[in-house]
């Protein structure tokens, strides 16, 4: 069904016979009790879990130094989620991954939640391999015989992967493809508009579409290298060429167990379906 690596989290569901049946990420399935350990201590949790800090705010500054007078060096927007790598009193040090930079940001503005690795499914090792696969294959010949149609094609790429990159760039393979289903859904509908680009635009479904942060996903697209950038590609190709894991939901949000119970929908790591 998929792996758990070393210092990977799971939540056990029933034990019997010296297995866990665990569910981690979007994997369910059985492992050996020997190789799991349960009851961590807080140091423990410290020294596995990744804490991330998840803006709050439309726009958040984020600052050279851990002071409002200190120069500003980038623009991070609602929903977007950072590995924080220092703590002070009012503070938190961030490592913004896209960007290859570190700054400061208020603590105010952010939520602090500790994360751990989850299992990866085979689905999603296939899909990892495949996108760095597809990354180093590329060639300038290739991009000599690209044709007006594929030119297209190439467009409906990038728009949909930095779609992906922005409500989802910190989830896994399975929720990037998710996201990538919900627009394509929504282009099939007689309910939305019937393109890509206008239902991403259209006013007051994709927040991400005026808070900037597409914008910022869009300017740096030529630039993306890192494994959850190279992801959302994959995922916006995988999609557009017909995989397709949520059916015909039309909508998402985070998961909460009040909007689970409301819409019976499709949970994926953090985010609901329906």
């Amino acid at each position: 069904m998929g792996k758990l690596y070393h210092g990977s989290a799971c939540e056990i569901i029933k034990s019997s016979d010296g297995w866990f049946k665990i569910k981690s990420g979007n994997v369910t399935g059985y492992v050996k009790t020997d190789y799991i350990k349960t009851g961590l201590t807080k140091k423990e949790q410290n020294k596995y879990g990744k804490l991330t800090a998840t803006v709050t705010t439309d726009a958040l500054n984020v600052r050279k130094k851990a002071d409002t007078d200190s120069k500003r060096i980038d623009v991070i927007y609602s929903g977007e989620s950072y590995p924080v790598k220092k703590q002070l009193k009012n503070w938190v040090k961030l490592s913004i991954t896209d960007d290859s930079l570190q700054g400061y940001v208020k603590t105010e503005y952010v939520k602090l939640t500790l994360n751990f690795k989850e299992a990866i499914s085979i689905e999603e090792e296939i899909a990892r391999f495949k996108a760095k696969k597809s990354t180093s294959s590329n060639s300038s010949s290739n991009k000599q015989k690209a044709s007006s149609s594929s030119n297209i094609n190439s467009d409906s790429v990038k728009l949909l992967a930095c779609l992906i990159q922005a409500e989802a760039g910190n989830q896994s393979y399975e929720g990037k493809l998710a996201v990538a289903n919900v627009v394509l859904n929504r282009v099939r509908s007689s309910k939305y508009p019937n393109s890509i680009h206008d239902v991403i635009y259209q006013k007051g479904q994709f927040g991400v579409s005026t808070s900037g942060s597409l914008s910022k996903q869009l300017n740096q697209y030529s630039s993306y290298h890192t494994t959850d950038q190279l992801l959302s590609i994959q995922a916006a190709k995988d999609a557009l060429s017909g995989s397709n894991n949520i059916g015909s939901c039309l909508s998402f949000n985070r998961y909460s167990k009040a909007l689970a119970s409301q819409t019976g929908g499709i949970k994926i790591q953090d985010h609901l379906f329906w």
